[in-house]
């Protein structure tokens, strides 16, 4: 973030009026967390940080939550530049934020290459963002106005919508991927969204001699890819003419944890169980939305996608299937009534 030479802090959106309640509830638990100082005086944060910068702030309810709201930030305002103030995500490139990325295609391969029998489980961190600090040089850039009135908060957390944020948090995510690796388990990740596979036993030595020739593809490919805002790893070329991409190098072997822990009959025969994973995050106080647990099974919802790992096939999910129906409806069916509008969904 560079350096703010002036103060400015346009108005909120005005949902804040709409919804004031929900806002003053998450500025309470903000304040409550810490993550929030305040609120203070323009003078008061002036003499504090120096000049400061807000971004327009809105509340958006939450899917299948109406009565949750999340609270968005616009770091692109202004669109275009006003007396000589940006919006400051112009002033950042999310390219020099590179992480690993649980691409479909990533997915689809490593799924794909599992031997039969193999399920997955799906878990999410809670408030991935919000639980990683800024360093002070950043906060004049952090601060949310928080009335009309002379009212400002500090907001010491990173934030969503912020272009380098999902680069910011890759660093310690893919970090965690690689613990869960180094100590045996596969997975894949979006963002806070942590895919687990576990193979049968019987299989970990084949799997494992199948993955060090894949090393040596990639270490012959030339490791490592940057390209925009995603580290990727390359393999075998394809018939279309691209090549294999992996989110690691296949550096760390599956193994076999089922006598590291008790588990049920039908836990013991993969090299893997939920446990395993608490285990291995309990000492590094990882926050994770257990309530979003998808257990370990061979048919499980990942980065709005159905997979099946028995059937081999993949589809989307309900939600969306219905979302991109309604994108190629034509839009005059709108004025057919319901009986044509559900027509078009069947046909969908």
């Amino acid at each position: 973030m560079p350096a703010i030479s002036h103060t400015y802090a346009p108005r909120n959106s005005s949902s804040l009026d709409v919804h004031r309640v929900a806002f003053e509830s998450i500025v309470a638990r903000e304040l409550s967390l810490g993550r929030f100082l305040g609120p203070f005086s323009q003078a008061s944060i002036e003499s504090y940080i120096g000049h400061f910068q807000t971004s327009p702030i809105s509340l958006t309810p939450k899917p299948h939550k109406p009565d949750k709201f999340r609270l968005v930030q616009n770091f692109s305002f202004p669109h275009t530049p006003r007396n000589g103030t940006r919006s400051l995500n112009s002033f950042v490139s999310s390219d020099d934020y590179p992480c690993t990325w649980g691409t479909f295609n990533t997915t689809a391969l490593m799924l794909s290459r599992l031997p039969p029998g193999s399920q997955a489980a799906v878990r999410d961190i809670a408030e991935a963002y919000r639980n990683l600090p800024l360093h002070p040089s950043q906060w004049p850039g952090a601060v949310v106005r928080y009335s009309d009135a002379d009212e400002f908060l500090l907001d010491t957390n990173t934030a969503f919508g912020f272009t380098s944020n999902a680069g910011v948090f890759g660093y310690p995510g893919d970090a965690l991927s690689d613990v869960l690796r180094f100590v045996g388990m596969l997975n894949e990740k979006w963002i806070d969204d942590y895919l687990v596979a576990r193979i049968l036993c019987a299989h970990i030595d084949a799997y494992n001699a199948s993955n060090a020739a894949r090393r040596l593809d990639v270490q012959q490919r030339g490791g490592r890819h940057h390209t925009g805002g995603r580290y990727w790893y390359g393999g075998r070329p394809l018939d279309d003419g691209r090549v294999e991409e992996f989110s690691h190098d296949f550096a760390f072997p599956v193994r076999d944890l089922s006598g590291t822990s008790p588990r049920s009959l039908s836990d013991a025969v993969f090299n893997c169980c939920l446990q395993d994973l608490d285990d291995v995050y309990a000492s590094l106080g990882v926050p994770w939305q257990t309530e979003k647990d998808q257990a370990f099974a061979s048919v499980f919802t990942f980065t709005g996608f159905v997979w099946n790992l028995d059937e081999r096939t993949v589809a989307l999910d309900e939600e969306k299937r219905v979302k991109y129906c309604w994108n190629v409806v034509d839009p005059r069916m709108c004025a057919c009534g319901s009986g044509a509008r559900e027509n078009a969904l069947e046909m969908g």
